[in-house]
């Protein structure tokens, strides 16, 4: 009888440790953004009664139509450091992972506060909404049930912005295992001829391997082999599994403006 009462106790606490994490409550705000301008996105939480050590947040987004370049904070706030740990993965451009980990915490107890707040800008898409969601929520190293609620982003502006100058930027993310990513802008309408070359100088890779070069625009997919109007793009460059670490350069040549160059590192 002894044993069966201690097991129905244990029993009764572990379902009232799994209740007080199911009323985790997580939230972001549904928000309009500028094309080509930085904005900020508030996330709101709601922990209980619950107090922890750590906490560790998984969000999945579309970065064709945003773009998360920071995570900040304040002592004021759930995570009260000023810049926690954050991480972008961004093998799959609409599934986007963000990761946030912290273990400066602020929690006051059955209150909603401001978790932490992402530092965004809105892509050179036509008007679009994209959806920010919570995946995964650890507590202490451990999952635990919450409830999630909006992540609605708006991101408006016009089709495309002006550009004010030719660039290639740097790539992302650095490393890479075997996909990279670019932007670049072209003031004019251009033909391009995309190259890779190795450490050392030699080419190993041209745009005629359109399996291997994505170009996104305003108006979704083009083949590197069409004429590109003039606005920004991203590019997606995806290398055959044989290609060893190392450093590489890719050159955009615009035949109607000038080369364009850039470098990005390979670590597998």
């Amino acid at each position: 009888m002894a044993f069966a009462n201690s097991v129905k106790y244990f029993v009764f606490i572990a379902l009232l440790i799994n209740f007080s994490f199911a009323q985790i409550r997580v939230s972001i705000p549904e928000q309009v953004i500028e094309r080509g301008r930085l904005d900020t996105i508030e996330i709101l939480g709601d922990f209980g009664s619950q107090s922890f050590n750590k906490i560790t947040l998984v969000f999945q987004f579309n970065a064709y139509l945003i773009d998360i370049q920071n995570v900040v904070s304040d002592a004021n706030n759930i995570i009260s450091e000023s810049k926690p740990n954050f991480s972008v993965q961004l093998n799959q451009l609409n599934d986007a992972i963000l990761r946030i980990t912290s273990s400066r915490l602020n929690i006051t107890p059955n209150v909603e506060k401001t978790l932490c707040k992402l530092i965004v800008e809105g892509l050179v898409y036509k008007d679009s909404i994209s959806t920010i969601r919570l995946l995964q929520l650890e507590i202490d190293d451990n999952p635990v049930d919450f409830t999630f609620e909006g992540g609605t982003v708006k991101v408006r502006g016009p089709l495309v912005f002006p550009v004010k100058e030719n660039y290639l930027s740097e790539s992302f993310p650095v490393p890479s295992t075997d996909r990279v990513f670019f932007r670049f802008g072209l003031t004019s309408s251009s033909k391009i001829e995309l190259k890779v070359f190795n450490a050392k100088g030699e080419e190993v890779l041209t745009s005629n391997n359109s399996e291997v070069f994505k170009i996104i625009g305003t108006k979704g997919e083009i083949s590197p082999e069409e004429k590109l109007e003039s606005g920004d793009y991203l590019l997606e460059l995806s290398l055959p599994l044989n290609y060893a670490s190392g450093c590489y350069f890719l050159q955009l040549n615009a035949f109607s403006i000038g080369v364009l160059n850039s470098k990005f590192l390979i670590v597998k």
